[in-house]
């Protein structure tokens, strides 16, 4: 009861610049950080109090975004909304109005966030809660407990978040460190729950040209292989067939100029995927269709390939 009691009086009070004595514009991490605590404490108990968080979290956002002053206190009230929105996702019958209004309320937010570079802070947190709320429509309509299948998920993503994509896949973006790892997850929400759009004009070169960027990084190489097992599982088979020359290539040269380990295991697991997905003569009969040049990697491969067989007939078996 406590919790829910604390939960009650900051949702109605920090809004206020007089809270607790505190100056909003201070960023005073202490009373966020005790907003999320109390948060994943509370859980589903906090159900009956959160309709008037949105607005509140809004308001704190359009306050802040612009110069904000302290990382922690950004860090807690982005924890607070993801908390606060998967607690509303939990609790109400009705999972889609609940999205909708959350989106309604923050969408606005997100689009000014990344189009001004003030605000660039915040933009790995954008990025983290807009791939949120497409995985949880994504799984609206499922039975609590049941995780959708990317059948399932296909096209349950939202209209209004295809005309962010040609943005999320600039080149700009991956210059920070900090964004890569929420803007792969949140391409890999974008192929999972909308392949059809990612897969138009030419969406599927700049979400392969992210892939290329990423495996060419000894950093981030593990990252682009994400988002190349999402395109592999979510679009059909013959889908990448014009791309996957480059594709092949470009992970080739890279096992052959600078082989890690790291890089071995995320093609171990790329191929692994593959041929679950669409059998294993599928992906050799790709590899087999790359021009000459590679012979090492070839032969890598091809033992890669085999022992990738074994696994298969053991989990069989």
């Amino acid at each position: 009861m406590a919790p829910v009691l604390f939960l009650f009086v900051m949702l109605t009070y920090l809004p206020w610049i007089s809270f607790l004595g505190f100056d909003l514009e201070m960023e005073n991490h202490f009373v966020v950080r005790a907003l999320d605590r109390v948060l994943s404490v509370a859980e589903v108990d906090a159900a009956p109090f959160i309709a008037r968080s949105v607005n509140v979290m809004a308001r704190l956002l359009t306050e802040t975004y612009a110069k904000p002053a302290n990382p922690l206190f950004g860090h807690h009230l982005w924890e607070s909304i993801a908390a606060l929105i998967k607690i509303s996702f939990d609790s109400q019958a009705d999972k889609a109005s609940v999205l909708d209004s959350y989106e309604g309320a923050l969408f606005p937010l997100f689009e000014k966030i990344l189009t001004e570079p003030q605000a660039d802070a915040y933009a790995p947190f954008v990025f983290q809660v807009m791939a949120q709320l497409i995985e949880l429509r994504g799984s609206a309509k499922m039975p609590a407990g049941k995780v959708a299948s990317l059948k399932e998920r296909a096209g349950t993503m939202k209209g209004s978040y295809r005309s962010l994509l040609r943005k999320l896949t600039e080149p700009l973006y991956y210059e920070s460190q900090g964004n890569i790892p929420a803007l792969t997850r949140l391409l890999q929400a974008y192929i999972e729950h909308d392949p059809a759009f990612v897969a138009e004009g030419d969406n599927l070169m700049r979400t392969l040209g992210v892939f290329q960027k990423l495996v060419s990084s000894k950093v981030n190489d593990w990252l682009g292989f994400y988002i190349l097992q999402s395109l592999t599982l979510a679009l059909p088979v013959n889908a990448l067939d014009q791309h996957f020359k480059t594709i092949i290539t470009v992970i080739f040269t890279r096992l052959q100029s600078s082989k890690t380990m790291q890089l071995i295991k995320s093609f171990l697991i790329y191929i692994s995927y593959f041929a679950v997905a669409h059998g294993p003569m599928a992906i050799l009969q790709r590899i087999e269709g790359v021009q000459n040049g590679y012979t090492s990697v070839k032969v890598f491969f091809s033992l890669t390939f085999l022992f990738t067989c074994f696994l298969l007939v053991l989990l069989a078996w």
